[in-house]
């Protein structure tokens, strides 16, 4: 911290030097007026005060900076929609392997087999509740 100070206040020492310098170094001869109106007050010569590299705030995303796309949202609810039943098939090919139960569309798209009194319903059920939390 200490040494960051110091080196912003060995820069602003050597600004205020060469912006002395310029002024009195003899560039404007032909003018005098360039030279009498400049100020050597140490207002003029440090000018507006320096913002250090890392002080920038991060911009925080808001609702009021953000615009609706449709599209997005709608790519989104797809994707979702893709994984989730993506994952039920694969499910109901693994419960087709471990325990014989059939594969159909009316498993993925009905609640017709997803009754909690059979042992067939009771693993579909789980595969449900799996894909659900996976995808």
């Amino acid at each position: 911290m200490l040494d960051e100070s110091n080196e912003l206040a060995t820069s602003s020492e050597s600004e205020q030097q060469n912006l002395i310098s310029r002024g009195t170094n003899g560039n404007n001869k032909d003018s005098n007026e360039d030279v009498g109106n400049q100020s050597t007050s140490p207002s003029k010569i440090m000018g507006s005060p320096r913002k250090r590299p890392g002080s920038k705030k991060a911009a925080i995303p808001n609702s009021a900076n953000m615009l609706f796309n449709p599209t997005l949202i709608f790519s989104q609810i797809m994707a979702l929609q893709c994984f989730h039943y993506f994952f039920s098939g694969l499910l109901m090919e693994i419960n087709n392997v471990l325990f014989g139960t059939s594969v159909t569309l009316d498993r993925l798209f009905t609640a017709e087999y997803l009754d909690l009194r059979t042992t067939p319903g009771w693993i579909d059920n789980g595969s449900i509740l799996v894909s659900y939390i996976i995808g």
